[in-house]
């Protein structure tokens, strides 16, 4: 029982732990906005091409 109080005292490495976890949320976040924007951006590119005559 003494082992598990001092086991929910110790937080070493909790704090790294919540860095990568914030990190990856990050990431992901950025990977889902630059897909996002690229769809976007060809879409437009794409359209002013076939606007044009040629």
């Amino acid at each position: 029982m003494i082992w598990l109080q001092a086991l929910r005292k110790r937080d070493e490495g909790q704090d790294l732990l919540e860095y990568a976890m914030l990190a990856s949320l990050i990431a992901l976040f950025c990977l889902a906005t630059v897909t996002i924007l690229a769809n976007e951006i060809t879409e437009t590119f794409w359209g002013a091409i076939a606007a044009m005559d040629f």
